[in-house]
Parts: structure tokens; C-alpha cells; sequence
């Protein structure tokens, strides 16, 4: 309830109290859950017809190629009951239907409509007005065993700006959270950016987390990533 999430919000606000800045570095990191969808969401963004058609994707002829762990799976289902992307048909009038977006760490389809199917000599997935339901399947590990597993880095609970590039594939952005010592919270930190390339860092994905953000349509947990550039002082 409203007072619930209220409490929830003053507590978070106060464990941010304080926080430092760190020094720059090259370090794992963890996205938690919360927020990793905003992560996946360029992926999303670059798999559409219009952004393959017109070469402004990072994934332009990436098609059946590595992008990823081989552990990594990345699949569409459109038809779970009472999921907030869930539907029978696209906007089209087309049928939605289950469809692997990453098979074991390969790209495995982009996601069209009639119109850039026939552009692209290939068959709609039934992605008119966007997707459904996209599920990045988690490994059987918690978010406290994530941590744990990390050991020393950073654990981030905000990304801000948007500083993702669809074309290149390049990204920075601001981030907030928590340094991770001796896999325990150690203090709050501010004021950093995270940089990097979309397919590196998908190469450098560890493991992701079983606690899975039911709240958005891409549904996935905590991602732990290693070697990735955190500027700070």
C-alpha cells in the first residue's frame, strides 16, 4: 500500500546518506533489479525493423551471431496470464507468439511488423506497437549470493540520463548505489559514471540474479558484469 511504499522510499533515501565519490576504475558491477530493464531496453530498442532497415542499429547484421554467453537466454511470451505486456494479437491484427530474441548467447530474430518483414525479405514476429512480455531468463542464484559471488564492487540502485547510443552501441551513464567490500555493503556512493560498448559488456555478463522485477515489461533480475569502466575523482 501507499504507506508501505512510502516507508520503503525513506528508507532507501536514508541508506544513501553520505555517500562518496570513488576512484576511477575497472571493476564488476551489479545492476540491480529494479532498474536492469533500462539496461535491456537498448537491446530491445535496436532489435526493431525500422532501426535494422535504416542501419541505425548496433545489431544491423548481427543476425545468428554470438553476442552474448552461450548461458544467456532472451525470449518473447506474449500470452502469460495477468502480465502487464501480455496480449493475443499486435496491433496489426497478427498473432503474438512465444519467439527466442538471444538462443544461448545468439541473436536470434529481430522483432518487425508487416511493413519492414517485407522491407527486410523476412516475416513479422508480430511486434506492431512494440513487445509483450520479454523474459531474461535468471540463474538459480539470489541477489545476496550476487553480492556475495561480486565480493568488491559496485552494487547500482540508479542509472541516470539517457545515455545510450542504438547506432554505436556505446553508453554512459550517471549511477548511483552502494560499494560492495568482503561481499557486504561497505557505503553509499554518487556522483560516478559507467561507460562502455552494449556488446562488450554483454559479453562480460557473470550472472543474473532470480529476482525478477515482475513490474515492467522486460522482466529480469540483478545482472552482475564485470570489467566495466566507473569514473569517478
Amino acid at each position: 500500500n501507499t504507506k508501505n511504499i512510502g516507508i520503503l522510499a525513506a528508507k532507501n533515501a536514508i541508506k544513501k546518506l553520505g555517500g562518496k565519490k570513488i576512484k576511477t576504475s575497472i571493476s564488476p558491477i551489479i545492476i540491480g533489479s529494479e532498474i536492469s530493464h533500462i539496461f535491456f531496453n537498448s537491446l530491445i530498442k535496436a532489435t526493431y525493423g525500422q532501426n535494422i532497415y535504416n542501419k541505425k542499429s548496433f545489431l544491423y547484421n548481427l543476425l545468428n551471431k554470438q553476442i552474448f554467453p552461450k548461458t544467456i537466454n532472451i525470449y518473447e511470451e506474449p500470452h502469460i496470464k495477468k502480465a502487464i505486456g501480455s496480449k493475443p494479437f499486435d496491433s496489426e491484427g497478427t498473432e503474438t507468439k512465444f519467439k527466442f530474441i538471444i538462443k544461448n548467447g545468439y541473436l536470434k530474430n529481430y522483432l518487425l511488423d508487416n511493413y519492414y518483414a517485407k522491407k527486410l525479405n523476412m516475416e513479422t514476429t508480430g511486434n506492431c506497437g512494440g513487445i509483450s512480455n520479454i523474459i531474461i531468463s535468471p540463474d538459480n542464484i539470489s541477489i545476496k549470493k550476487l553480492i556475495q559471488k561480486m565480493y568488491k564492487g559496485l552494487l547500482i540502485t540508479e542509472l541516470l540520463g539517457n545515455g545510450a547510443n542504438i547506432i554505436t552501441g556505446d553508453y554512459s551513464y550517471g549511477v548511483s548505489g552502494f560499494w560492495i567490500e568482503k561481499g557486504i555493503i561497505e557505503y553509499p556512493v554518487n556522483e560516478i559514471t559507467i561507460a562502455g560498448n552494449f556488446i562488450n559488456t554483454f559479453m562480460n555478463i557473470i550472472e543474473i540474479s532470480n529476482d525478477i522485477n515482475n513490474y515492467e515489461k522486460i522482466k529480469t533480475g540483478s545482472i552482475l558484469i564485470n570489467n566495466i569502466l566507473i569514473s569517478g575523482i
